[in-house]
């Protein structure tokens, strides 16, 4: 993710691929609280709100998977 401006809006198709999580998880983070914008009928948001939202409320809580 190197090279991406923090304050860039990008659509919630390419946050799914930044993150590596499904459009219904953002949904999700986005009825819990993440700042979107709606922009021309389409959502956007911050890649620092997206980063940030990831790091401090978007685990995987009790998957196999993440207790390696």
């Amino acid at each position: 993710m190197t090279g991406l401006d923090p304050k860039r809006l990008v659509t919630l198709r390419a946050a799914e691929k930044l993150v590596g999580r499904s459009r219904r998880t953002l949904l999700a983070w986005q009825e819990n609280g993440m700042p979107t914008e709606l922009l021309g009928g389409t959502r956007h948001v911050r890649v620092c709100d997206l980063l940030d939202w990831q790091r401090t409320k978007g685990r995987r809580h009790g998957r196999a998977r993440d207790t390696l």
